[in-house]
């Protein structure tokens, strides 16, 4: 039986204005789903944030982001407040000015500006956006046209409703630097940040969480403090901020203006972890393990939780803390190796996988999906202001994207890094149970694993080791 057509009328309109281009721009994101053939490598359909040239009044994304007390269409100092910042401290002019024509020429220079916009998705191919499935498949065969909009409806909003953190320009400068902005640099460490972001969305809002629904009051201001724990600058109240991971860089000989791989960006990630509850209480809850040498230790896992402390086998305890596991990798030489796919294609399907931080050769992306032979991607190559998320109502629509970009599976380079949530004990052992079928490439004469799960401590097994080279 099909949905109402009246339902699914009114949430198009709700979401159709939020997910188009600028007026002047691409057409609505409607039109990205087309029966023809996937194109061979479409590459040029880059990432845009939400224009801030539409009318507010028919800008629903904003709409759905507004605090219940900026929610009257009247309010229009209300609504320029969010949009613009602060009416009563305008932008410099000049200042203005020269920040759009050098982030323009950086969007050209760094390959975020394309004549192409949209990336095609076919209608009779299934999509997963992390963990979500999105097929029509049946009810394009039997006419049901209510619900195949329905899907494709709740999969742009669910694309839209990611954090999408891109360069940057225009932020406080990074400590013992003239450096203002992260543009030709800081790639990787946002796909790492967007990547975290995810995870912190899932543990404070839930997978299930969509900026189009109904947000109440609680919900819209986690949903604001989330995105402030990254914001560029170099306050305690940001732990993740570029500033801040940049700092902990000098520990992995890294520092501002040099590039960043997966595993550094893992690296730095958990050790802001470390420290972010001493800055953020809220932060407490939640660990990050970066497994080393491309294997989960368990008995590091169980520390790592519990705190130190002893734990028992028997469930749940409460002094579990919700875990995020980052596993870097390395999936071929100097290209994926293509045994590799269905491994990647398995993990997108898994409730706890929180997608994939690596890119392109020299060029970083935060990989959250796929459909087909293409990952759907979030790219941070867009040079964008710096926002100051101080106000209490500062804007959201350089945070969420309107259009996906999708890439070949075998465009993607082999050093990468993968990222899983486990909320509960019972998700981690879950979790553990169901990756390994997706762990060994579907050939019986492979038997090199994306990565390994053992008991046991690092330490154990580098004793292990030295016993036995003592041995030989």
């Amino acid at each position: 039986m099909s949905l109402p057509a009246l339902y699914v009328s009114a949430l198009a309109a709700k979401t159709a204005q939020s997910v188009s281009g600028a007026a002047s721009g691409p057409e609505s994101f409607d039109s990205v789903f087309t029966d023809d053939e996937l194109d061979e490598y479409d590459e040029g359909g880059s990432n845009r944030p939400i224009s801030e040239e539409f009318d507010y009044e028919s800008f629903t994304v904003v709409d759905q982001c507004t605090p219940p007390l900026l929610n009257s269409p009247t309010d229009v100092d209300a609504r320029h407040h969010l949009r613009r910042g602060r009416p009563d401290k305008p932008a410099k002019t000049t200042d203005k000015m020269r920040n759009r024509i050098v982030g323009f020429w950086h969007n050209v220079k760094y390959g975020s500006w394309s004549v192409k916009l949209k990336s095609n998705f076919h209608k009779k191919k299934a999509i997963f956006l992390l963990s979500q499935c999105y097929d029509i498949r049946e009810a394009l065969e039997e006419g049901e046209e209510d619900k195949v909009q329905f899907t494709l409806i709740k999969f742009k909003q669910d694309f839209t409703s990611r954090i999408w953190l891109t360069y940057r320009q225009g932020f406080p400068c990074i400590a013992d630097t003239q450096l203002s902005s992260d543009t030709g640099w800081g790639c990787m460490i946002r796909s790492g940040q967007m990547m975290l972001a995810q995870a912190l969305v899932v543990h404070f809002l839930g997978r299930e969480w969509n900026m189009f629904d109904d947000e109440s009051n609680s919900t819209a201001l986690m949903h604001r403090e989330i995105i402030r724990w990254f914001a560029d600058k170099p306050f305690t109240n940001s732990p993740f901020s570029l500033h801040r991971l940049v700092a902990i860089g000098k520990s992995v000989d890294r520092k501002a203006g040099q590039w960043f791989g997966p595993a550094h960006v893992a690296t730095l990630l958990e050790k802001a972890s470390q420290i972010a509850g001493e800055f953020v209480p809220l932060l407490s809850q939640t660990c990050v393990y970066v497994a080393p040498d491309c294997c989960i230790y368990k008995k590091d896992v169980t520390d790592l939780v519990y705190g130190g402390s002893s734990s028992t086998d028997s469930g749940f305890s409460e002094s579990w803390r919700s875990l995020i596991i980052i596993v870097p990798v390395r999936l071929g030489a100097d290209s994926l190796n293509p045994i590799y796919i269905p491994c990647l294609k398995g993990l997108f399907t898994q409730k706890s996988f929180l997608g994939v931080i690596g890119g392109t050769p020299g060029h970083s992306l935060y990989f959250v999906g796929f459909q087909h032979e293409k990952l759907i991607v979030l790219d941070p190559h867009f040079v964008q202001d710096a926002v100051d998320t101080s106000q209490r109502d500062f804007p959201l629509q350089s945070y969420h994207c309107v259009y996906p970009k999708k890439i070949p599976f075998t465009s993607m380079d082999p050093s990468c890094a993968l990222g899983f949530y486990c909320r509960t004990k019972e998700d981690y052992d879950t979790f553990l149970d169901s990756v390994q079928p997706f762990l060994l490439p579907p050939s019986e004469d492979i038997v090199y694993p994306m990565f390994a799960v053992t008991d046991g401590s690092r330490d154990d097994a580098f004793k292990l080791g030295t016993q036995c080279m003592l041995t030989k």
